[in-house]
C-alpha cells in the first residue's frame, strides 16, 4: 500500500513539473520604416508565442522565428 502511494505521488509531481514547461520563442518585429526588432516570449505552446508575439507590435508586423 505505500509503495502504491509512493508512485502516485512521484507521477503527480512529474506530471505537474513537466506539464508546466514554458519555452522561450524568438518574435522578430518589422516596423513601417524597415526597422527590426527582436523579442524573448515565453509560452508553453508555440500558438500562445504566436499570439503573445502579435501582440507585441500593434503597428508592426512580428511573427515567430
Amino acid at each position: 500500500m505505500r509503495n502504491k502511494i509512493l508512485v502516485a505521488v512521484l507521477a503527480l509531481s512529474a506530471s505537474t513539473i513537466f506539464g508546466s514547461c514554458t519555452k522561450f520563442y524568438n518574435c522578430e518585429c518589422t516596423d513601417h520604416q524597415g526597422k527590426v526588432s527582436q523579442h524573448t516570449i515565453h509560452a508553453k505552446t508555440k500558438g500562445q508565442a504566436d499570439n503573445k508575439c502579435d501582440d507585441q507590435g500593434e503597428l508592426e508586423n512580428c511573427e515567430i522565428k
